[in-house]
């Protein structure tokens, strides 16, 4: 009896959604059609839903979009069949793996340019007016 408790306690614990301690770095503020958000696992991006560094976020169809948020102000949108991971290591970090984005960006801080990272370019954004 005790190897079947056992057995249905490994169970529990394995299906419980992975926990994240990393700090989120910006939220989804707004969601159209379908998309995808992807970490540890991957679930429908919510409004209100927090990124954290490493997520990738997938809008598919051509009416989809997901719009960005950071405590910045600086905005971005996916729209269409777009992929894009998302990542700060001091700075903004935006990898497009496919699609359209459209930024509204905030002046950033002195040293830690937004980048935004393409198959064939390195975009970066080191002051705005």
């Amino acid at each position: 009896p005790w190897l079947v408790a056992a057995a249905a306690l490994v169970v529990v614990v394995l299906r419980q959604p992975p926990k994240s301690d990393a700090p989120a770095i910006a939220e989804i503020a707004a969601v159209t059609g379908e998309c995808w958000q992807a970490a540890a696992d991957e679930r429908r991006c919510e409004s209100g839903t927090p990124i954290r560094s490493g997520d990738t976020l997938r809008t598919n169809g051509p009416d989809a979009t997901a719009a960005l948020r950071f405590p910045d102000g600086t905005e971005v949108v996916l729209s269409g069949d777009t992929a894009v991971s998302v990542s700060d290591g001091g700075a903004k970090c935006l990898r497009v793996h496919r699609g359209n984005l459209s930024l509204q960006v905030a002046p950033q801080p002195p040293g830690r340019p937004l980048r935004v990272e393409t198959a064939d370019a390195v975009i970066e954004v080191v002051g705005t007016t």
